[in-house]
């Protein structure tokens, strides 16, 4: 298969095209036919070698596609489902991403599997987020940065989990190198 490989830390251009085997799904994992990735800055900065990992690599945290193949343990009702996946960092810059499927989430109807990527990691940390702060009900939440991408999931959901009220802030202020 294809994938996006990195050999060397550095700018855009250490990103290049190579043939890698197709993963095998492991037990309770799926494999994945990747149709769209995220990219996020904190894959730039593993790129530019900010973290220490190991190389050659193939980067990629956020994917979405359908499953072709189900590793031991899996329901058989997925396979052929389109799901998104958190991958944990590695992988999704790649024709096909193996993956543990307790880190995938079906693709309603409608939505497409841009969309769905778009919106997975962001929707996964706010949903943590707010199972982390413990609300008993009633509370008044305040959001930072409501607008934003983690923000807005937080304003939108922070009722589901119990608060009372929700407060968000937000900047006309334009972005750090706009």
């Amino acid at each position: 298969m294809r994938a996006v490989v990195i050999k060397e830390f550095g700018g855009p251009d250490v990103l290049t095209l190579a043939d890698v085997p197709v993963p095998e799904p492991g037990p309770g994992q799926v494999l994945i036919g990747v149709e769209a990735v995220g990219v996020s800055v904190g894959e730039t900065d593993m790129r530019a070698g900010k973290y220490p990992l190991p190389l050659p690599m193939v980067m990629g945290a956020e994917a979405g596609g359908v499953v072709k193949r189900l590793g031991e343990g899996v329901d058989p009702d997925l396979e052929g489902q389109r799901v998104v996946a958190i991958t944990g960092g590695m992988g999704a810059y790649a024709e096909f991403v193996a993956v543990d499927v307790a880190k995938t989430a079906r693709v309603p109807e409608g939505v497409s599997i841009r969309d769905a990527v778009a919106s997975a990691a962001s929707g996964a940390l706010a949903l943590a987020l707010l199972h982390k702060a413990g609300l008993t009900g009633g509370e008044t939440v305040l959001v930072e940065g409501g607008s934003g991408k983690v923000g807005g999931y937080l304003v939108r959901h922070a009722r589901e989990f119990g608060a009372g009220r929700v407060v968000a802030t937000a900047s006309k202020r334009p972005a750090v190198g706009a």
